[in-house]
């Protein structure tokens, strides 16, 4: 708070301590926000003489530098031991493993609340102290595009640069047929309400000349985004700098079916938690799925490419800094 706290007395007189948020423009809000920088105050008085000083603290934050092939905010579900991801798993909630999977890197387990829902045996296990906190899709898209976030991208978007263009903000292929989402320097950025590929037919990710990046909305919307049956989404590299990413913020499940192969990131961490990654059949990840939560059946393949998606910075402590000041002199 901003007014003096409770008053601790000493041997040698009195003190009373209390904080303010230390803006850059010089300004001190109070209450303070957790995260942020701050001033300490504290008035001490021995003899009947009161003085108050006053010492600068900074947050200093760390990103965790694990990456992963896939991540489960609050779990994950692998059932059978088909199932392979070369890379780390991780969670904040628990796993439920009805097999053996095979996991070509660590489990890591982030927070109090992680665990296993059965015990497992014949892992690699890393436990943190503290959950991993990945922002919604929709705080990704304000960070992106503004105070609109999410509405911006859905009325100025990359849409007509597909091959066929994207009309209706949907996308829907079966049979033979075929979607190209073409790429162009600094980034193009595709909006959709929905997207199902199914049968034989081909996503196509052209990214020679610069990133991709759809995004399904609206936040909390029930639309979908699905491969199934023979479709095949492919580029030219999954580790090339242009990579092809997939924000979904809606609550519908990303379904990833069939023999389907993508070489992308998907991104699926919504407000509700409502919505999960379900892998089945054979599909064949080069990248990263970062969800909710997450289901394994059939035999997939998840490999992890590292860069795609990155957690919250988080506090590990606060510093102090100078300057040291007194206030208001002697009283």
């Amino acid at each position: 708070s901003g007014v003096p706290g409770t008053s601790y007395t000493t041997a040698a007189g009195t003190f009373q301590i209390y904080i303010t948020q230390r803006n850059a423009d010089g300004t001190e809000p109070t209450p303070w926000t957790a995260g942020k920088n701050l001033w300490i105050y504290s008035t001490g008085s021995v003899s009947g003489v009161s003085r108050t000083v006053k010492v600068a603290a900074i947050a200093y934050t760390s990103t965790p530098t694990d990456y992963y092939g896939v991540y489960g905010v609050t779990g994950g579900v692998m059932n059978g031991s088909a199932a392979t991801v070369t890379g780390n798993v991780g969670t904040n909630g628990l796993f439920n493993f009805n097999g053996q999977p095979t996991i070509n890197g660590s489990i890591v387990f982030n927070g109090s609340a992680a665990g296993w829902q059965s015990p497992q045996s014949g892992y690699t296990v890393v436990t943190n102290p503290n959950p991993v906190i990945w922002p919604t899709v929709e705080a990704i898209a304000l960070q992106t595009f503004g105070a609109q976030g999410l509405s911006f991208v859905a009325a100025y978007n990359d849409n007509g640069l597909a091959s066929p263009p994207i009309v209706n903000k949907t996308v829907s292929t079966n049979g033979n047929g075929s979607q190209t989402f073409v790429g162009k320097a600094g980034g193009a950025n595709y909006y959709l309400t929905s997207l199902s590929c199914g049968g034989n037919s081909k996503l196509i990710f052209n990214n020679a000349s610069g990133p991709i990046t759809i995004w399904v909305g609206p936040s909390g919307g029930s639309g979908t985004f699905s491969l199934k049956g023979g479709a095949a989404a492919v580029k030219s590299s999954p580790a090339s700098p242009n990579a092809v990413r997939v924000y979904a913020a809606t609550n519908s499940d990303v379904l990833l079916n069939g023999n389907s192969e993508l070489d992308a990131g998907i991104y699926h961490v919504n407000n509700s938690g409502v919505g999960q990654v379900a892998f089945s059949g054979t599909p064949d990840i080069h990248g990263s799925v970062i969800a909710n939560s997450f289901t394994f059946n059939g035999n997939p393949t998840v490999t992890a490419i590292q860069g795609y998606f990155s957690p919250n910075a988080t506090v590990t402590y606060y510093g102090f800094v100078p300057p040291w000041l007194e206030v208001g002199g002697v009283n």
